[in-house]
């Protein structure tokens, strides 16, 4: 350890110095604003810099090897603007914790790192504009971004699939309007928890995420109307769902929301939110609407005549009616009512076999309380 030397200004002296088995922390040297000195190290645990208010940048640093068996943390240095001498970085094995840097503005020197087996923490860095840079990353064992007041994009996370190890937070980013850069994100090993983004108005970068193994967390998001993005998620992966103090949520009628909710066993807070979202069964009587609206959009998939031609007879099958009472009437080609039959409200599928005797063309209705379909028909002997 390297502490509390205020008349320390660069590190000459260690260049004998090429191996260290465990992590170095340089702290609280208030003068220190070069760290020249690590040159000739190529083997290393990991590395603390932090209260050290003189650097600008981490140069001196690049000869440190690219894989670190320990972490990484780079805290509370007041001027430090960059992250250059990090350029080599390819592997870290413990965590990395990038925080409380109030006048960094740029993570482009991590370009090289590729994976993070611990916890990858970025925040209350309030310059920091977006996390260009991490692009090549890859291999994460979970993600925390928050409390960076400007951060406008989370992009450089475009090659995050999955956490290995744990959660995934986004929290506290006044500016972040969407979650582009999770894209293509699939597996949560923990649990995701989205709050406080006050502007937050998307998450629909979220649509490929098929598995949270913990919490899904939603709340503080004043801006957020929709929770479209999340409709991939299987339920049964979910242990709690937290919905809260969002005031213009108000579409929660997503498909795997839906199906979590409708098992009374799973947990779930929903609280203070626009109607619509503002309880479970306000949530619920949503999804029955957006299944009424999706069945009758599709109405006409449902109805099936075969076969068509017909020799003689012609059976009807009807799937997914219990939502109106249905009429289904047959007539040939000078409009003459030749059969007919109805089907009551709650039925949930209609199959019969009817008999023509004629030759001809026939048009075959299907008149709901709603909408109605015509399919027309060839009958040959």
């Amino acid at each position: 350890k390297i502490s509390s030397n205020n008349a320390l200004v660069n590190l000459e002296g260690l260049d004998q110095i090429d191996s260290i088995g465990t992590d170095i922390t340089i702290e609280y040297n208030q003068n220190l604003s070069d760290l020249s000195g690590f040159e000739s190290i190529t083997s290393l645990g990991g590395i603390r810099i932090q209260h050290s208010h003189a650097l600008t940048t981490l140069n001196g640093l690049e000869q440190i090897p690219g894989h670190l068996s320990e972490g990484i943390r780079i805290a509370d240095n007041s001027q430090l603007n960059s992250l250059e001498g990090l350029n080599h970085l390819t592997m870290v094995e413990g965590n990395v914790y990038i925080g409380q840097n109030p006048s960094l503005t740029s993570l482009t020197a991590l370009h090289n790192l590729q994976t993070v087996e611990g916890q990858l923490y970025i925040g209350q860095n309030p310059q920091l504009l977006n996390l260009s840079g991490l692009e090549e990353l890859s291999g994460l064992g979970s993600l925390s971004v928050g409390y960076n007041d400007n951060l406008l994009d989370i992009n450089g996370l475009i090659g995050i699939t999955r956490t290995e190890k744990g959660s995934c937070t986004i929290r506290d980013n006044s500016s972040l309007i969407d979650l582009s850069g999770l894209n293509n994100l699939t597996a949560i090993a923990g649990g995701l928890y989205i709050t406080g983004n006050s502007v937050l108005n998307s998450i629909e970068a979220l649509e490929n995420l098929q598995s949270v193994r913990d919490y899904l967390y939603l709340d503080n998001n004043d801006n957020l109307t929709s929770l479209a993005g999340l409709q991939n998620i299987s339920p049964d992966s979910l242990i709690y769902l937290q919905i809260g103090y969002s005031e213009n949520l108000s579409d929660c009628s997503i498909e795997s929301l839906c199906n979590y909710l409708q098992d009374s066993g799973n947990e779930a807070s929903i609280t203070n939110n626009s109607t619509g979202c503002n309880s479970r069964g306000q949530i619920l009587e949503a999804c029955e609407i957006t299944s009424y609206e999706d069945r009758l959009h599709n109405f006409g998939d449902y109805v099936k005549l075969f076969p068509n031609p017909a020799t003689e007879s012609l059976t009807i099958q009807i799937e997914n009616l219990g939502f109106q009472n249905t009429q289904l009437i047959l007539t040939n080609s000078l409009g003459q009512k030749v059969w007919q039959d109805s089907i009551a409200p709650g039925a949930s599928a209609y199959k019969n076999t009817i008999v023509i005797s004629e030759n001809g063309l026939y048009f075959f209705q299907v008149r709901g309380e709603v909408n109605e379909i015509i399919k027309t028909i060839l009958v040959s002997r």
